[in-house]
């Protein structure tokens, strides 16, 4: 059964507790995890685009100047291909800095000062990032999930 925030498309609350270890003083940070809309997913795309053609250039670096041109337009042309729901981004989406754009993404509409950094020190955590993983999904399941959660979890008493 779909539970509001997936019928609505609504975020999809988390709850992180930090204790400061001098003070012993509680705060609680909420994330919202809100579906990725159109704006996002091109987003994802075009970041997964700029991400190849910078490795390629990496690797290339050392070329000689015709070989690193015909390597670049060949780069190009594949990067001009990548798409959302290619192999590609099916890929991207299980790496560890692919996971942390999609969350940033989700997570900029409710938090907008929220950066890919504070995302990545978030996944660091695995209990976090698994939580952060199951949010994600929930929020982007369009109703399909079942057993969603009820309520946000609180992790990391002593997570900093």
């Amino acid at each position: 059964m779909a539970t509001l925030s997936q019928i609505t498309a609504s975020p999809v609350p988390l709850i992180i507790k930090k204790v400061n270890p001098s003070t012993g003083e509680v705060t609680e940070i909420n994330y919202l995890f809100s579906p990725l809309d159109d704006k996002d997913l091109g987003e994802f795309e075009n970041w997964l685009k700029i991400r190849y053609l910078d490795l390629v250039k990496q690797q290339i670096a050392d070329l000689e100047p015709e070989e690193r041109r015909q390597q670049l337009e060949s780069a190009l042309r594949y990067a001009s291909k990548i798409t959302i729901s290619g192999e590609d981004a099916n890929s991207a989406q299980q790496s560890f800095s692919g996971i942390k754009y999609l969350a940033y993404l989700s997570l900029r509409h409710n938090k907008p000062d929220i950066s890919t950094d504070e995302v990545g020190q978030l996944l660091t955590d695995p209990k976090i990032s698994e939580q952060i993983k199951e949010r994600m999904a929930l929020a982007n399941s369009g109703g399909s999930q079942e057993n969603p959660l009820k309520a946000p979890i609180q992790l990391g008493e002593n997570h900093q």
